[in-house]
């Protein structure tokens, strides 16, 4: 038998949970610190710090639970509200307004409570659940169920031979029944709203300090957007990947929905393929944006 001393080792998830916990502290410090006039001292320091958190964002994405979901939200919060504080210090950018913001950034990361304001909704620390909508398509329209379904009929009805094609069109339109389908259902774009697979890759200090947006390569899958909401998140079989935004032999380990060609999307964007399917799949336009962008549906502001 065990000695009394001894204890089962602890689970991966839950090691990644405390170092997770423990970052959240260091960065609500930090923005303290970066507060302060003379915070532009340890920006180097600093920049290790968000490369860390980067790292622990993949190693929290290779999980699954709602545990997970949850670090991976305030992961990717913490990392962003850091490389915002570092670019506006690194720009020697001295007002008053900002040195306000990341003190108010710190006193919800190391309370853990969302610093809400009237101008600005912050959810960092909402539930599980509503960590896990925050990372998947919302629709941005407000049809009723009976609009929606007239939608579909519209889909379903439409003729792939009409008098007003040309035969060049006409010709598109049976090849995209026959080949514009999702990777993962099988379901082409008169029963589900299409979208193509994107590779987005989050940014390094380096393109934050050049306010650039994230890389996105078009991956060759088609995919709808309810397999993608479905599949949001989904883990990988690399164990304990350590990864490095500005080593390109490490970057494929940036995996969220498993492509059957490359192995990996994390990122969507709707097709244009008609005015008819427009219609409904437009109304994830916005959010497939914000999640390029913040992955998060919720915090784009183009």
């Amino acid at each position: 038998s065990s000695s009394p001393s001894s204890s089962p080792s602890s689970s991966p998830l839950s090691e990644l949970h405390v170092r997770t916990h423990l970052l959240r502290l260091k960065v609500g410090d930090a923005l303290n610190r970066l507060a302060d006039p003379a915070g532009h001292a340890i920006i180097h320091d600093l920049e290790k710090l968000h490369s860390i958190l980067i790292s622990q964002i993949e190693l929290i994405q290779e999980q699954e639970g709602g545990l997970s979901v949850f670090d991976e939200g305030m992961l990717t919060t913490l990392e962003q509200d850091l490389g915002y504080a570092l670019e506006k210090a690194k720009c020697g950018v001295d007002n008053p307004k900002f040195r306000l913001k990341f003190l108010q950034y710190a006193h919800e990361h190391i309370h853990q409570r969302s610093a809400s304001s009237g101008s600005s909704a912050r959810s960092t620390y909402a539930t599980q659940k509503q960590q896990a909508m925050r990372l998947r398509f919302l629709s941005a329209t407000d049809s009723t169920v009976a609009e929606k379904a007239k939608v579909r009929e519209e889909k379903e009805r439409m003729p792939i031979q009409e008098d007003n094609l040309t035969p060049e069109q006409s010709s598109r339109r049976a090849l995209a029944d026959e080949e514009v389908t999702c990777f993962f259902t099988l379901d082409n774009w008169r029963t589900a709203d299409m979208g193509i697979g994107l590779l987005v890759k989050p940014r390094t200090m380096r393109e934050r300090y050049k306010a650039l947006m994230p890389t996105a390569e078009i991956v060759t899958d088609y995919i709808s957007a309810a397999a993608y909401n479905a599949g949001v998140r989904s883990t990988v079989n690399k164990v304990n990947a350590t990864l490095d935004r500005d080593n390109e032999t490490t970057e494929d380990i940036h995996q969220i929905v498993p492509s059957s060609t490359r192995g990996r999307i994390n990122g969507w964007l709707p097709l244009y393929l008609n005015s008819v399917h427009w219609k409904s799949s437009k109304s994830y336009a916005s959010s497939a944006f914000s999640i390029i962008a913040t992955q998060f549906n919720d915090m784009f502001q183009p």
